[in-house]
């Protein structure tokens, strides 16, 4: 749905304070509905059934091209539907939808931006964020449940702190989690497990109406803690393998980890496993670590999807409820501050470059943090980015030249990274420090001036 309005400049303030007010609530009632009712009846007379090929591209097309496309449906729905709906269905579609956290609000004109801003603040913060519930279960584990209907799926997110457990029991954790869970990998549930330095998460989507086993899934491979010994050899041989194979050798491996030890020194999150000590780890490692560190008191279940917040809420106590408490993960070391340095540069044959660009960056939460997700966006993180833009499409020297944020429960930092060949490499670097510093100078365009 779309709210547009032209105004004069002037009248700014009072149109966002009247769409701030339909957002917060607008009367609907049964007599609302039926007068919008025979509107959009004759709407759709006029404009599609009485019109040849009224019908065609949408909905016939896509009902032609796919099976499983969401939107394969006539956007204007059946007289059927449209007649049956009731003011009840509407407020509740309203309430679910039509909340700040799932709108965008632009303005464009001549006005003092920050006039404006402090104005949408006032007016729009009092506004209450989409419909969701959180909840502690007696064993500590909190659970965040947000309804959204929009596809008959939801989707979990467990997240687990481990604090440091050495990067190669980190490696060996994931793949070897889901191998002591055959049912949870067996009912094809988009199944995985993340394990990095301080953190395991575990994901899965599902068909709504199979929440309650996926839950229960993931709550016996949680008070399982089986990784079959057979299972584990077989990960440690294959990244034992990978690791003897690129270690390196692989231009991006021998980058990224000359980054993080660059940017972090000997802290866990600048050390990178090795043979040794992946052939170091058993199934009796992981079996401790698990009982250790995997517990439910600093632990966030998210459920997201078209799923009753208060009937999920049951599930996760019915399936997660068992899980005991352990004591908390020992917290990591401190990160030292991240200390501008020279370039370093790893001498290489082979005709290529490869480029890291890091910078410390603001952490989750940070008041300035999306600001600065859209500028690593604007950066290098779509097909027409500023970076693209220079290095692939104008200087023709680089494919994917790329700008990311990656967080860390103890640091964030921007990250710009570029693969050209050894000729061009000035020239990228150039490049890239230009659109750095052009982003920190240049001043928008409805910015007002500086002093």
């Amino acid at each position: 749905t779309v709210y547009h309005a032209t105004v004069p400049a002037g009248a700014v303030r009072r149109v966002l304070t009247l769409e701030a007010d339909r957002m917060a609530g607008p009367r609907i009632t049964a007599a609302t509905v039926a007068s919008q009712v025979a509107v959009i009846r004759q709407e759709v007379a006029s404009r599609v059934l009485n019109r040849p090929y009224g019908r065609f591209p949408m909905p016939h097309l896509q009902q032609l091209m796919y099976t499983g496309y969401p939107n394969t449906h006539d956007g204007n729905g059946t007289l059927g539907d449209l007649e049956s709906a009731t003011a009840d269905d509407l407020r509740r579609f309203f309430g679910q939808w039509y909340a700040p956290g799932n709108a965008v609000l632009s303005v464009t004109g001549t006005f003092d931006p920050q006039v404006v801003a402090d104005h949408i603040t006032r007016e729009f913060s009092a506004i209450g964020p989409r419909p969701g519930l959180r909840r502690r279960l007696p064993n500590g584990l909190d659970v965040l449940l947000v309804r959204r209907s929009a596809v008959p799926l939801a989707e979990v997110r467990l997240r687990i702190p481990l604090g440091h457990c050495g990067p190669a029991a980190t490696m060996l954790l994931g793949p070897t989690m889901l191998a002591g869970s055959p049912a949870l990998v067996r009912r094809g549930d988009g199944a995985g497990v993340d394990a990095v330095a301080d953190r395991l998460l575990i994901s899965a989507v599902c068909p709504a109406d199979r929440l309650g086993s996926v839950l229960g899934d993931v709550g016996e491979c949680l008070l399982a803690q089986r990784y079959p010994a057979e299972a584990v050899a077989g990960e440690r041989d294959r990244f034992a393998g990978l690791l003897a194979t690129l270690a390196g050798s692989e231009p991006a491996m021998v980058a990224d980890e000359e980054l993080n030890r660059r940017l972090y020194g000997d802290h866990p999150y600048g050390v990178a496993p090795d043979v040794t000590g992946l052939r170091a780890v058993t199934a009796g490692t992981l079996t401790t670590l698990h009982a250790d560190r995997i517990g439910p008191g600093q632990a966030t279940l998210v459920v997201v999807g078209d799923v009753d917040p208060e009937r999920a809420t049951d599930l996760a106590q019915e399936k997660l409820g068992g899980w005991p408490p352990r004591p908390p993960a020992p917290p990591m070391p401190p990160v030292r501050a991240l200390v501008p340095g020279g370039p370093h540069v790893v001498p290489r044959d082979g005709g290529r470059t490869l480029i890291r660009v890091a910078a410390e960056a603001r952490p989750p939460g940070d008041p300035d943090g999306v600001a600065l997700e859209l500028a690593a966006v604007v950066l290098g993180g779509y097909c027409s980015s500023r970076l693209m833009t220079e290095l692939r499409e104008r200087l023709g020297v680089a494919y994917t030249p790329r700008a990311v944020v990656l967080h860390a429960a103890h640091s964030s930092k921007l990250v710009v990274s570029a693969q050209v060949g050894a000729s061009a490499a000035g020239d990228a670097l150039r490049v890239i420090r230009r659109e750095l510093e052009r982003l920190g100078t240049e001043r928008h365009v409805n910015s007002p001036p500086a002093g």
